[in-house]
């Protein structure tokens, strides 16, 4: 649960507000967007560096997002919901440490820029709300029983004895027939910005309309009769390392990247690495300096460098347990295997700064994930298509008045 909730908070780091008789830019319902919401949140995306609100384009985003928001306020007021004090503190303080800060750094980081905290603490209490909500339309709904999780087990072991392909994906939506020939012809153009040099998972995150995209696209693995047809075909003539040609599905045109393919017989045990991880927060030169010195005096102690982002308190997520050599992104990979076990990597920057990482170890683990990570899995996939097919009705039912 706590995964799907943090994912909201990523994914709308840019919206909060207040009401100000101040001019009006939209009208959601009979409730104001005021001139001075706007451009306290246009204020707060450029003090956090979150996108370019120079463009049209973002400046249109971001305000899509506070209509959002609104509608989310909205339907969990209808639904009676409402969050604590100490509830929002708590959520307030998780969003704090995902981020490398302290409400303390990130208030005064804010009010340098004219800013106030409130800004990001009601986009914090809004997706609180609409997770709450979300849970009380589900009900019972959400739980996941014994039986489901038995049931998608033996699923996947039964896929185990297929061929699998590890893939990425960038899905665009064919909504009405006359779109066809414009939606493959931004496929091609994306195919042809890859291989211009743009990655893969770059080109998700802006393009794609699939869940996938803000993970860069990873679909993860997939077995061959889990696939369409047309699918199956394109992945078959792709070779490792490469991208297909747009491919036709029910719903619109897919272009898939081919990360690894295994046979059955290599299915059963799987490669992974036992990270952990220290965040370098932006900070000055000298603090820099001194805190990459502390990381290399760690080198040979995996022990050591888990106890320093400990006393650092900077990093959300310190242990981060086996992780799949096939599940890492490519950058992340490719600075371990070119660091020794238990030494400490060159740092990898990041929107927030910088991560050092560190394989404690390499080992062989089972390709079958746990009956808790299962659970997980299915209950954050179905809270979230509840969370999206919800607000797209918001959104049909809404009222909805632009003023600029």
């Amino acid at each position: 649960m706590i995964r799907f909730l943090l994912s909201l908070f990523v994914l709308n780091f840019f919206a909060a507000g207040a009401y100000a008789q101040t001019g009006i830019v939209a009208v959601v319902n009979d409730d104001v967007i005021s001139k001075l919401d706007y451009e306290q949140r246009l204020a707060f995306v450029k003090a956090v560096g979150g996108l370019d609100v120079s463009k049209k384009e973002n400046k249109e985003r971001l305000l899509r997002l506070m209509i959002d928001e609104r509608l989310k306020r909205q339907d969990a007021a209808y639904y009676g919901v409402s969050v604590g004090k100490d509830e929002l503190q708590n959520a307030v303080d998780i969003t704090m440490r995902q981020n490398g800060t302290t409400q303390e750094e990130m208030t005064k980081r804010l009010k340098e820029k004219g800013v106030p905290f409130s800004v990001l603490q009601d986009q914090i209490e809004t997706d609180l709300l609409f997770v709450k909500t979300i849970r009380k339309i589900a009900g019972q709904r959400s739980e996941i029983s014994e039986a489901e999780i038995k049931s998608r087990l033996k699923e996947i072991e039964e896929r185990t004895k297929e061929k699998q392909y590890l893939i990425s994906e960038i899905f665009l939506p064919v909504d009405e027939e006359n779109n066809d020939a414009a939606v493959y012809g931004q496929a091609v153009k994306i195919v042809m910005k890859i291989k211009s040099g743009a990655s893969f998972e770059s080109m998700a995150q802006q393009y794609s309309k699939a869940p996938s995209a803000q993970n860069g696209g990873l679909l993860g693995w997939m077995a061959e009769s889990s696939l369409e047809p047309a699918t199956k075909e394109e992945l078959a003539l792709t070779e490792t390392g490469q991208i297909t040609t747009p491919v036709r599905t029910k719903t619109g045109y897919a272009l898939y990247a081919v990360r690894a393919v295994r046979m059955p017989e290599d299915v059963k045990e799987q490669d992974a690495y036992h990270i952990a991880q220290i965040l370098i927060p932006p900070s000055s030169p000298e603090e820099r300096r001194k805190l990459l010195q502390k990381i290399s005096l760690t080198k040979g102690s995996c022990l050591k460098f888990i106890s320093l982002a400990q006393s650092e308190k900077k990093t959300p997520k310190i242990d981060l347990g086996n992780i799949p050599l096939t599940e890492l992104p490519q950058p992340i990979l490719d600075l371990l295997n070119e660091t020794p076990l238990t030494e400490p990597t060159d740092p990898l920057k990041i929107n927030e700064g910088e991560l050092v990482f560190m394989a404690c170890s390499k080992e062989k683990i089972s390709t079958l994930p746990s009956e808790e990570r299962l659970r997980d899995q299915i209950e954050t996939k179905r809270l979230e298509k509840t969370a999206e097919r919800r607000l797209r009705e918001l959104r049909r039912e809404a009222i909805t008045e632009i003023r600029i």
